[in-house]
């Protein structure tokens, strides 16, 4: 579906400086194309015209709808709010995670931002905000607030709306002795996506849900109030006899060096990245990376030999695995 949206005049979906890191819907970075997502806001309002009936401009107070509600409301159940800022457009809509948008890939059952440049024409759309309840937005001299979040997002312009009432402080746990279907614990996906697990959050369920049910690095885990903490009794320090104090000379710290962050290393990829799966396990000296998802220089049987038994990692690496012999070994060697 990403590339037919291509063929129909779409461009990609970005967020945080990634021209495809907006995965609430389909233009961005897509993994697989088996999941129910749509077009985001922005691609709907601005060129797709799919629900035009159920556009509105701001300033708007009332209900914003999901677009998996189209088939069961009326025209009044607005979907799409669209205003005008500087020299962007901004759509703002109910990324509802129900129905035909239910494998959305990160802020599902939030409401969004989206800017694009005026118009209708083929542009890349950015993922400026997405709002919680009570959460509120302000670009140039529009500013609007997200009340209440259930079945419909309730959105003020202008006039600020009561917030809900605030939980009690609550701390977040990992399901415990929670693994994905590799063997990995929550702690693989701190070290390896970003907070949030957009990218790996909804893969990898073992039988004990995805990340992003379990972690609460992805946004899932377990909450609950917090034992309150019993102070300690005060005990008065006994008065000592004043006497003079000895004099000290000033020690000197060594200087505490700041921790280098680890150089940020790109796989060496000889020109196979600009390859799909089928293609990169059919050019020679690449290989795809089954975890990664990436297409990369095939390892030497002298590295891939240390994972001889072990099917799972040697298939990861990207090598080739002898269920006969065991053996793991280079694909192109």
């Amino acid at each position: 579906m990403h590339e037919i949206g291509h063929n129909i005049g779409l461009a990609h979906s970005g967020e945080g400086g990634s021209t495809y890191g907006d995965v609430t819907g389909i233009m961005g970075a897509s993994f697989t194309d088996d999941g129910r997502m749509t077009f985001n806001g922005a691609k709907n309002g601005a060129q797709l015209s799919w629900y035009n009936d159920r556009r509105v401009t701001a300033p708007f107070n009332g209900d914003l709808y999901g677009i998996s509600d189209y088939g069961t409301t009326g025209t009044s159940a607005k979907m799409n709010i669209k205003f005008t800022e500087g020299s962007k457009d901004y759509y703002v809509s109910f990324n509802k995670k129900s129905g035909i948008n239910s494998d959305t890939r990160e802020y599902g059952n939030q409401v969004l931002v989206h800017s694009r440049s005026p118009g209708s024409g083929y542009a890349t759309s950015v993922l400026e905000a997405h709002l919680t309840a009570g959460g509120s937005y302000t670009v140039g001299s529009t500013s609007f607030t997200v009340g209440t979040i259930g079945n419909t997002a309730q959105i003020n312009f202008g006039t600020a709306s009561p917030a809900p009432a605030q939980s009690p402080t609550t701390e977040c746990v990992d399901y415990p002795n929670w693994v994905d279907s590799y063997g990995d614990g929550c702690e693989w996906y701190e070290e390896n996506d970003s907070q949030g697990c957009p990218t790996y959050g909804n893969y990898f369920d073992g039988g004990q849900g995805t990340p992003n049910e379990a972690c609460c690095w992805c946004g899932g885990g377990n909450t609950g109030t917090p034992a309150p903490v019993t102070p300690a009794p005060i005990t008065s320090a006994p008065i000592a006899s004043p006497s003079a104090a000895p004099v000290v000379s000033p020690i000197t710290s060594a200087p505490i060096a700041s921790p280098s962050a680890a150089p940020v290393v790109s796989p060496t990829t000889s020109g196979c990245d600009d390859y799909g799966k089928r293609k990169c396990n059919r050019t020679d000296g690449c290989s795809w990376k089954r975890r990664q998802e990436i297409c990369a220089e095939a390892l030497p049987t002298s590295e891939c030999e240390s994972y001889d038994e072990k099917k799972r990692k040697c298939k990861n690496k990207g090598c080739k695995f002898d269920t006969t012999t065991k053996e793991c070994t280079g694909r192109w060697d």
